[in-house]
């Protein structure tokens, strides 16, 4: 068994299209706090980002397959499948009425929130979210996603 650290994309995205307990934990790993701070960036919630979080993986654990190299790394195809969920659920039924239980002054933050994240994908808080990464995700994310 390999360290974590030394699987080849290719190697984790065949892991993972063979369903494999052990690729999933690995692309957990590496990319679970990225993913959980862009989520609960997008919520503001960290028990709902944590839902969201785990249904993020779940699915990209069951849909792995549908993942082309072709199209992007894997990172940004998790990325997507998890920013995709936490607007998802900022737009259900279920998270408007959990809000009508909130105060006001969380109500006003959530909504602020959301038209924010609608308006200007880019405030989001990936920047500081890469403080938190190993210099070399570092800096191809900031290559990615910041400079295209």
């Amino acid at each position: 068994m390999q360290n974590n650290s030394t699987y080849t994309e290719e190697a984790l995205v065949t892991l993972l299209k063979a369903k494999s307990p052990e690729g999933v934990g690995i692309l957990y790993d590496r990319f679970s706090p990225v993913l959980f701070g862009i989520i609960k960036n997008i919520v503001q919630s960290d028990e709902v980002a944590e839902d969201v979080l785990q249904e993020a993986f779940l699915k990209i654990w069951q849909n792995a397959d549908q993942y082309d190299p072709s199209k992007g790394r894997i990172f940004t195809w998790t990325l997507n499948v998890s920013r995709n969920l936490a607007l998802d659920k900022v737009k259900s039924r279920q998270f408007k009425n959990s809000l009508k239980n909130s105060t006001e002054e969380n109500i006003v933050s959530v909504i602020d929130a959301q038209q924010s994240v609608r308006d200007n994908p880019e405030t989001i808080g990936v920047k500081d979210l890469l403080n938190h990464l190993k210099p070399d995700q570092k800096e191809l994310l900031d290559l990615m996603y910041f400079q295209g």
